[in-house]
């Protein structure tokens, strides 16, 4: 029995592990898009990267890194060093 938990909480630990590396590789992947176009929408970052617009504007918004300078049509996005 206490094999059993042992187990599921590993299996817990490594589930969370798994998501905080794949926001940072999800982060890496954003960043990348934007040094390649500084005007792409999320529509299309999210297209690109195979996630939701919802879950780009969330990595984004946790990242503190990644920022939009500017109206909603003449804006572009910095990475901040």
């Amino acid at each position: 029995m206490i094999n059993n938990e042992l187990a599921l909480s590993k299996t817990s630990n490594d589930a969370k592990n798994d998501a905080k590396n794949d926001a940072k590789t999800l982060e890496e992947k954003i960043i990348n898009l934007i040094s390649i176009n500084n005007n792409i929408t999320k529509v299309i970052m999210a297209e690109k990267t195979g996630v939701s617009k919802a879950t780009i504007e969330r990595c984004i918004k946790a990242s503190g890194r990644i920022v939009y300078v500017g109206s909603k049509k003449g804006g572009h996005w910095e990475i901040k060093e």
